[in-house]
């Protein structure tokens, strides 16, 4: 059985959506927040920003599963991802 965490870092964001490392989806996350729709971290005073792993599932699937449709939740937790090509038009 995979565990899949329940929520995600930077590093394990960038890795589900395509990019190349968390640096690079930091810089396009206010983007892909504004125009994409992209769940945003929870709130917190630590400067760790954390995910909820099923919000970024759930947006995986709107938008990741037309151009990849074999991204699943345990891709996400192994880091065996492929690229999304929409996070990428940086």
């Amino acid at each position: 059985m995979i565990h899949t965490p329940l929520f995600l870092t930077s590093d394990q964001v960038a890795a589900a959506i395509g990019m190349a490392n968390a640096a690079a989806f930091n810089r396009a996350r206010p983007r892909l927040e504004a125009e994409n729709n992209f769940p945003r971290p929870l709130p917190t005073q630590r400067r760790n920003r954390r995910w909820k792993a099923d919000e970024v599932q759930s947006w995986l699937d709107r938008y990741g599963n037309a151009i990849s449709p074999d991204i699943r939740a345990e891709d996400i937790a192994s880091g065996k991802v492929h690229i999304l090509a929409l996070a990428r038009s940086v």
